[in-house]
């Protein structure tokens, strides 16, 4: 699976909810069954829906620690 680099939001991959997906998503669609078509997909919707509201969910938590 190459790597594609896209601005997605405004926290850089060093974020702990960025880091995390993108390498624990990549390794588990390595080890999927099933079509490239459907992993890049699966990845896709991971990468770009589920970081999205990761990061909303970690901001709003931080917001309210404050």
């Amino acid at each position: 699976m190459p790597f594609e680099f896209r601005k997605i939001s405004d926290v850089g991959s060093n974020h702990p909810v960025v880091a995390r997906l993108a390498a624990q998503t990549a390794e588990v669609l390595k080890w999927m069954n099933v079509e490239k078509g459907a992993k890049d997909a699966i990845g896709a919707l991971y990468v770009h829906k589920l970081t999205s509201r990761l990061l909303r969910c970690h901001k709003i938590r931080d917001e309210s620690r404050r």
